[in-house]
């Protein structure tokens, strides 16, 4: 049975502590309108917040719930937020459960939303039990009056979310690798087909000497070179850009440039 607001009303004014720091006005027909304290995002606490696109906070209320044996919590997005574009996620606070209240919200929308000081944006809702449970919560986040974070499972938590941060990035490295093999690819047959086009136009003209094909040809292998250097130089930005593409380059501009000096 959920709780109304009359038997609520009554609760409290019984000296019930099943809801502490409580604004009366706050007590609607079928839930209680939370009031945030804090925002927490990596740990730090924050008054105020700004959720772009995409980003999460948690929420820390400033209302205390000390639930009976016999009462439930369930936490609910208010309508207006909803259509705000924010997204809830949050527990079912079990009997026994002594806590501040905290819940996470997520930026569904496609603007950036501004979270000021003391706002409302969650209700919990109280549900009665038919009978009381055989053990009460006593779990990591008992008495939890300034945020946790991950709390005692931190140590096997932190250690999944490090795998899964490998595997992501395991990913974007097989990703980075097929984008760089397809230009290597295209390099090379641009470089192919430049070195054919450049080597029919000199003999449809007629080159004057074998040093001017040479002189053409080490310039489009160091164009062709410059132009792979750059490009491995942006795709590999997170590794060491590879030197030999540079050389490669400066020895066919050195070469061009001596037999021209030469000649």
């Amino acid at each position: 049975m959920i709780l109304v607001d009359r038997q609520i009303n009554e609760l409290l004014a019984s000296g019930s502590t099943f809801l502490q720091n409580y604004k009366p006005s706050n007590v609607q027909n079928i839930a209680y309108d939370l009031r945030t304290r804090a925002y927490y995002a990596k740990d730090k606490a924050m008054k105020s917040c700004e959720l772009v696109p995409g980003a999460s906070v948690y929420v820390e209320s400033v209302e205390i719930i000390e639930l009976p044996e016999n009462l439930v919590g369930r936490v609910l997005l208010r309508n207006s937020r909803i259509r705000q574009g924010l997204q809830l996620a949050a527990p079912l606070y079990q009997p026994g459960h002594k806590t501040r209240v905290y819940f996470r919200i997520t930026n569904i929308s496609n603007s950036k939303i501004t979270l000021g000081p003391e706002e409302e944006l969650a209700s919990i809702q109280f549900e009665q039990l038919d009978e009381a449970p055989e053990q009460l919560y006593h779990g990591t986040f008992q008495d939890e009056m300034d945020f946790r974070s991950l709390g005692n499972y931190e140590p096997q938590l932190k250690a999944e979310m490090t795998e899964l941060e490998k595997k992501v990035e395991d990913i974007h490295h097989i990703e980075r690798d097929m984008y760089g093999n397809v230009i290597n690819l295209m390099i090379i047959f641009i470089g192919i087909f430049s070195l054919i086009n450049v080597n029919v136009n000199l003999a449809t003209n007629g080159a004057s000497s074998f040093e001017e094909l040479l002189i053409f040809n080490l310039c489009t292998i160091g164009s062709v070179a410059f132009m792979t250097g750059v490009l491995r130089t942006v795709m590999e930005s997170e590794k060491k850009p590879s030197v030999a593409i540079w050389i490669a380059c400066a020895a066919a501009f050195a070469v061009a440039i001596l037999i021209f000096l030469l000649v």
